[in-house]
């Protein structure tokens, strides 16, 4: 293998897990959004956990920094 295929695989590799660090950071950004949506609805806090997926501790963090 020549150095340039080696480094285009590392390229390849890497632009891969960049992507999908990406993406995971931005399904988390939307969680947060949904959360803080209903929290100003005024939805429980059960009801929030399970349609953003965010943990309780983590929806009422949010709803404390709301206040």
């Amino acid at each position: 293998m020549t150095l340039e295929q080696e480094l285009n695989i590392r390229y390849k590799k890497g632009l891969a897990e960049g992507l999908e660090k990406g993406r995971a950071e931005t399904r988390g950004e939307e969680k947060v959004a949904v959360a803080r949506r209903m929290l100003a609805d005024n939805e429980p806090v059960e009801r929030i956990c399970r349609y953003s997926g965010l943990s309780e501790a983590e929806v009422l963090g949010l709803q404390k920094e709301m206040q």
